[in-house]
């Protein structure tokens, strides 16, 4: 995988969640501002570069979701926090982190040797999912 396909892998991710956000936003008989701030969000992350504001941001309304939107929370998928890295990782337990260290670590070696990288095969082995 190169690092344009891991960010889109990533990006993907991000949304299918804002995707599930909306859903449940207009689902929600309580939604409060606070879910429209996350949601905007949410969406403004979608159409921005990955830049620094961008890994800010991202960071930023993980967090602001885990906090104020526990119907959304189990929606985010967990590559998405180690993705955004920095507040996000005090969700993840040391052996997930170590996980996703292992999992970088072989893409970057594969990508330093110029060889094609198999994320999902990779990630299967190393999290025990095959």
């Amino acid at each position: 995988m190169s690092t344009s396909s891991h960010l889109e892998y990533h990006l993907a991710l991000l949304k299918e969640l804002t995707d599930t956000a909306s859903k449940l936003h207009v689902m929600d008989a309580f939604v409060e501002e606070q879910h429209d701030i996350i949601h905007d969000a949410l969406r403004n992350l979608c159409e921005m570069p990955a830049d620094q504001q961008f890994y800010e941001l991202g960071q930023d309304t993980l967090c602001k979701i885990v906090a104020a939107w526990p119907q959304l929370t189990p929606m985010i998928a967990r590559d998405l926090f180690w993705f955004f890295g920095g507040d996000c990782l005090q969700y993840m337990p040391d052996h997930e982190i170590a996980n996703y260290q292992r999992l970088d670590e072989a893409r970057y070696e594969a990508e330093s040797q110029g060889q094609h990288f198999d994320f999902a095969a990779a990630k299967g082995q190393i999290f025990g999912l095959h």
